[in-house]
């Protein structure tokens, strides 16, 4: 088995890190846009959806 060693190493732990920023970008953008249907589809205030209300505030 060949052990990544260096700059190939380097580059590649920088692709899971920009990987994992990406997704997570994805995910937080992928819920404010859903969150009004989900709202509407459970029939709660954004004050139940919590994380929904939280990223649609702002904060």
């Amino acid at each position: 088995m060949t052990v990544a060693r260096g700059p190939a190493r380097v580059a590649l732990m920088l692709a899971a890190l920009t990987m994992v920023f990406i997704l997570s970008h994805a995910f937080r953008t992928t819920v404010a846009i859903a969150s009004d249907l989900v709202a509407a589809e459970l029939q709660a205030s954004a004050q139940a959806l919590g994380a929904v209300a939280v990223i649609k505030s702002g904060g």
